[in-house]
């Protein structure tokens, strides 16, 4: 008889131990269904995230365009109605010469006064790409 309770008092103690693993399991399982969760919502936070992005580009590409159609139809403008060649296409920035993109190689320019005005159109623009004079007398380097 004292083996038989021995025996169930194992039993019983050996029943807690499992007891007890299976509540460890299930509060990992808990815990790692929680961080599931947690990524998954990460996750699609980024991909709207990402989808706005893509939304951005695409609409950035799409002015981009409509801006080069603008550039091309000023330039024939200039071709056909001022008889000038429009100015090249030359980036400091790219070449190296300077740190600014958006910087112009060659710019045009309205002197502004009624004298300029009675002129025909191509005499309003002036060419600086030999701008190293008026570079100097603007207190620049003689870069332009």
């Amino acid at each position: 008889m004292e083996r038989e309770r021995t025996q169930i008092e194992e039993d019983k103690a050996q029943v807690d131990r499992y007891k007890q693993l299976l509540l460890k399991q299930r509060d990992i399982m808990i815990a790692l269904t929680s961080r599931l969760n947690e990524r998954d919502e990460t996750i699609i936070q980024l991909q709207e995230e990402l989808d706005a992005y893509d939304r951005i580009h695409k609409d950035t590409e799409q002015i981009i365009e409509i801006k080069q159609a603008r550039v091309l139809q000023l330039e024939d403008f200039i071709r056909e109605q001022c008889e000038m060649e429009p100015p090249t296409q030359q980036h400091p920035y790219l070449d190296g010469a300077g740190d600014d993109p958006f910087y112009p190689t060659q710019v045009f320019s309205n002197a502004g006064s009624t004298k300029n005005q009675q002129r025909p159109a191509s005499a309003n623009y002036r060419d600086f790409s030999q701008g190293e004079e008026d570079s100097k007398r603007f207190g620049g380097d003689g870069n332009l």
